[in-house]
C-alpha cells in the first residue's frame, strides 16, 4: 500500500512542479466551486500525504520533493485557507522525523 501511495505522490509532485509556476497568488480563492479542479487535485495530494504518514511509511524522496515544490512557489507556500501551510508543515515534520513514528 505504501509503495502505491508513493507512486501516486510522485505523480502529484510532477503535476505541482509543472503547475506551480503558472499559479496566481490567489489561485485557491479564484475558483471556490465544490469540485474546483486545482482544489480537488490539492486535496488528493494532501490525502496521499496523510495516508502515507498514518501507515508509518518512511518519508521518501517524493515527500521531500513535494515539500521543496510547495516551498519554491509563492502561490503554493501561502494561501488564504492555511491548508497548504498545514500540509507543508506536516510534510516537513514527517520528513525530519519529528512526529515520533519514524526517523528519516
Amino acid at each position: 500500500m505504501g509503495e502505491q501511495l508513493t507512486f501516486l505522490l510522485e505523480n502529484e509532485v510532477s503535476f505541482w512542479r509543472s503547475a506551480g509556476a503558472s499559479l496566481s497568488q490567489d489561485w485557491w480563492s479564484e475558483d471556490t466551486r465544490l469540485n474546483a479542479p486545482l482544489r480537488t487535485r490539492y486535496s488528493e495530494t494532501y490525502k496521499i500525504l496523510v495516508a502515507l504518514q498514518k501507515l508509518s511509511h518512511p518519508p521518501s524522496n517524493p515527500v521531500r520533493e513535494l515539500l521543496d515544490v510547495w516551498s519554491s512557489f509563492p502561490a503554493l507556500s501561502k494561501t488564504s485557507s492555511g491548508q497548504i501551510e498545514q500540509a507543508s508543515s506536516l510534510a516537513a515534520q514527517w520528513a525530519a522525523g519529528r512526529n515520533g513514528r519514524h526517523h528519516a
